[in-house]
C-alpha cells in the first residue's frame, strides 16, 4: 500500500510539473528579435508556445514553428479564443502599449521587448493595471543578466570613488532606409528610444538617475530629420559626485560597445564578454572573460521571467516596472530638450 501511495504521489508531482509549463502567445512572428526568442523558447521546458500572432499573414509562414498561427483581427476575440498564461510582445514599438494593456485586462502576464513605454503616463498606466490585476510585466533587458555587467558592478567599490564614465555604443545599420524603424508612427523614436533604452537601463542599474543632462542629436538624412528620428545622440550626464558621457550611433562604420568607468584608484573597461580592471598607472590588475555571454544571458533572463510568472504575482516584476518608469521619464525629458 505504501509503495502504491509513493508511486501515485510521484506521478502527481510529475503531472503538476508538466502543468506548470507556462503557455505563451508570441506577438510579432518575423522580427529578428522574435525569431531569436522563438528559437530560444522552443527548447525551454518552462514554457510552451501555443500560438504565433502577426498582423502580416505571410510572416507566420516564415517562422517554421509548430504552434498555431493566427493573424491579428480582433485582439480581444483572439485572447478569449486561445488558452494561454502569458503574452510575449516582439512587434513594432507602436503596438506595445495596446497589446500590453489588453493582455493585462484579460488577466495575462506580459514579457515584452524594450522599451517599456514611450511616455511616463503610459508607463504609469501599465504599472497601475499590473498591480490591480496582480500580473507580471517584464521587459527584455538582457544586459542586466550579462556576467560582464554583473561583475563590473561588483568591482565599482574597488575604484576608490568614481569621477567619470564614458559609454559608447554604435551599430552599422544600413537597412534603416526602409521598414518600420524608418517611420515615427511605428517606431515612436530614434536611436535613443531603440538602442539607447538598453544603455539608459544599464546606467540606471549602475548609478541611478542623473541630476541633470545636456543632449545633442544628429541625423543621417533629411527624412529622419523631418520625422524626428535621430541617428546619433551625445549626452552629458551629471550625478551627485561624478559625471559622464553617453554616445550612441546607428549609422556607424562598425559595431562597438565600450563602457569605461574611471575611478580615483583604478578604472574598469567593460566590452561584450570582457571586463578589465586597471590600476592608476594603466596596468591590468585583473581580466574576466565571458564567452557566449549574450546567448547565456538571454536564457537566464527568460528563465527568471518564466519562473517568476509561475509564482505569480512577484515583487520583482513590480520593482522592475518602477525602474522602467524612471528610464521612460529620463528618455522623455531628453526628447523634450532636443525636440
Amino acid at each position: 500500500m505504501a509503495c502504491f501511495l509513493f508511486i501515485f504521489l510521484q506521478i502527481m508531482v510529475f503531472y503538476m510539473q508538466m502543468k506548470a509549463s507556462t503557455k505563451v502567445i508570441v506577438f510579432g512572428a518575423n522580427g529578428s528579435q522574435s525569431n531569436r526568442y522563438i528559437n530560444l523558447l522552443k527548447e525551454n521546458k518552462l514554457c510552451e508556445i501555443v500560438a504565433l500572432v502577426d498582423v502580416v499573414e505571410g510572416n507566420l509562414q516564415i517562422t517554421g514553428c509548430g504552434p498555431r498561427a493566427a493573424q491579428i483581427g480582433s485582439l480581444d476575440g483572439l485572447l478569449k479564443e486561445i488558452e494561454f498564461d502569458a503574452g510575449m510582445i516582439f512587434c513594432p514599438h507602436s503596438s506595445h502599449y495596446n497589446y500590453t494593456l489588453s493582455l493585462l485586462q484579460h488577466g495575462k502576464d506580459v514579457i515584452k521587448e524594450k522599451p517599456f513605454a514611450r511616455y511616463v503616463q503610459r508607463a504609469a498606466n501599465i504599472n497601475r493595471l499590473s498591480k490591480q490585476k496582480g500580473k507580471n510585466v517584464y521587459t527584455t533587458l538582457q544586459r542586466r543578466y550579462m556576467p560582464e555587467f554583473i561583475k563590473g558592478k561588483e568591482l565599482i567599490e574597488k575604484l576608490g570613488g568614481i569621477y567619470k564614465f564614458n559609454y559608447r555604443y554604435s551599430l552599422n545599420t544600413a537597412g534603416l532606409d526602409y521598414g518600420w524603424r524608418n517611420q515615427r508612427e511605428t517606431c515612436l523614436g530614434g536611436v535613443l528610444y531603440d538602442m539607447g533604452y538598453h544603455i539608459i537601463d544599464i546606467l540606471q542599474y549602475y548609478f541611478g538617475s542623473p541630476s541633470k543632462f545636456i543632449a545633442n542629436s544628429h541625423y543621417f538624412n533629411q527624412h529622419n530629420l523631418a520625422e524626428k528620428l535621430e541617428d546619433s545622440i551625445d549626452i552629458v550626464l551629471e550625478y551627485e559626485d561624478f559625471g559622464g558621457s553617453l554616445s550612441i550611433c546607428r549609422r556607424h562604420y562598425q559595431k562597438e560597445e565600450t563602457f569605461e568607468i574611471i575611478g580615483r584608484q583604478g578604472s574598469l573597461v567593460i566590452t561584450p564578454g570582457t571586463v578589465q580592471w586597471f590600476d592608476q598607472k594603466g596596468s591590468v590588475i585583473e581580466q574576466y572573460l565571458y564567452p557566449d555571454s549574450k546567448q547565456q544571458s538571454m536564457q537566464a533572463m527568460m528563465n527568471h521571467y518564466l519562473e517568476s510568472i509561475s509564482c505569480k504575482p512577484t515583487d520583482g516584476s513590480f520593482i522592475q516596472a518602477q525602474e522602467q518608469l524612471q528610464n521612460v521619464a529620463l528618455i522623455e525629458k531628453i526628447y523634450a530638450e532636443i525636440y
